[in-house]
């Protein structure tokens, strides 16, 4: 018989609101809204599934931080897509600020040594302040 015969994963019967409860009621271990309604696909269920029968092969399910029902899976996901979002917006923005700063300043060619020893002509970005707002800015 395979290993996988010898670990199932518990049956999680459905309410009647349509959440899932485990057998033994689990605390609630992140900060999430009961009330908000979540959508479990048939993919996230066939996902959480596998997760489990692979968490307890490694018997991790017994852990307090592993989500214990589908509905908990699902808030995790979202929450992490969310962090994702929130981390390409805010990197996406300071990209977009060093273009501006590249874009507006002013170019200069200076010679330079190269890691060869020859001397060659590179284009650099210099970057003015203007003296007039930093006075501003200190007496402000």
């Amino acid at each position: 018989m395979d290993d996988f015969g010898k670990h199932k994963s518990p049956i999680i019967p459905i309410n009647s609101k349509g959440s899932q409860k485990a057998s033994g009621e689990h605390e609630n271990t992140h900060d999430e809204k009961e009330d908000d309604p979540v959508e479990i696909t048939f993919n996230i269920r066939g996902e959480y599934a596998r997760l489990r029968l692979e968490a307890e092969l490694l018997g991790l399910t017994q852990s307090p931080f592993f989500p214990q029902t589908v509905e908990e899976y699902t808030r995790l996901k979202l929450y992490m897509s969310e962090e994702r979002a929130e981390s390409i917006y805010w990197k996406v923005n300071r990209m977009e600020g060093e273009a501006r700063a590249l874009k507006n300043a002013h170019w200069k060619l200076i010679p330079a040594v190269n890691r060869y020893g020859s001397v060659e002509v590179i284009n650099i970005p210099i970057y003015h302040e203007n003296p007039h707002e930093r006075e501003k800015m200190v007496e402000g």
